[in-house]
């Protein structure tokens, strides 16, 4: 793992820091600072912090990084928005190692196989990549666990940046569909934040209405809960 994500740094600049681009001594692509600087969450099942929540009743665990703040904000919208793929491995590598403490903390297995959360195909020629397909793919390899692309699909979408905790779970309700039957695997979503868990809650019932065993959702990102509808 260290190897790959040296020879990204390298391939990025050669002994520098994907964050602030400095002079990086670690053999990985983040130096001590942005590392330490990051606002990480510790090892542990955001569903704790809002138990009630429709997503809580689709899930088992939701673990994510980091608040979605400061650098971690920055660096997901230079992924995203400006096409830094370079930034993949490093940000797949940041969630990789939160994963491992918390199943760890909770004394369980990984789920056994991994899937993305889908994007509409206009949405998709429009970016020009699919931003939580490329983020699932390097954890898999990262966890070696199988990666089942195009499982999940999205009929339409409408934009959520802008929208109310309400329109972005009536907007998502019936937007999700599973093409592959699960029979009863632990299935691991990849999103890359998650805000008032519309999207996610409506991939997990689209899992489990094929048969997924379980749902746990895993993003690099995490906004405070907003006030959901019952």
């Amino acid at each position: 793992m260290l190897t790959r994500l040296q020879t990204f740094a390298n391939f990025h600049g050669i002994g520098q820091c994907v964050a602030c681009l400095c002079r990086n001594d670690l053999p990985l692509a983040w130096c001590r600072a942005c590392l330490a600087a990051l606002p990480l969450l510790p090892p542990c099942n955001v569903l704790s912090w809002q138990p009630s929540s429709r997503l809580a009743r689709s899930c088992r665990y939701v673990f994510s990084a980091a608040y979605y703040q400061a650098t971690m904000a920055r660096l997901i919208k230079a992924y995203k928005d400006k096409q830094q793929l370079g930034l993949t491995d490093s940000l797949a590598w940041l969630l990789t190692q939160h994963l491992q403490r918390c199943y760890a903390r909770y004394q369980q297995p990984l789920p056994q196989c991994i899937v993305a959360m889908p994007m509409t195909s206009t949405n998709w020629r429009k970016r020009g990549f699919h931003q939580t397909g490329l983020l699932s793919q390097a954890l898999a390899q990262h966890l070696r666990l199988p990666h089942y692309r195009g499982a999940l699909k999205r009929s339409y979408h409408r934009q959520q940046r802008q929208a109310t905790a309400q329109q972005r779970w009536l907007n998502t309700r019936y937007a999700i569909h599973s093409a592959v039957r699960w029979q009863q695997q632990r299935v691991a979503l990849v999103d890359d934040v998650i805000t008032t868990g519309a999207s996610a809650c409506a991939a997990a019932r689209a899992l489990k209405k094929r048969g997924a065993g379980s749902v746990d959702v895993w993003t690099l990102a995490y906004t405070p809960p907003l006030p959901l509808p019952g």
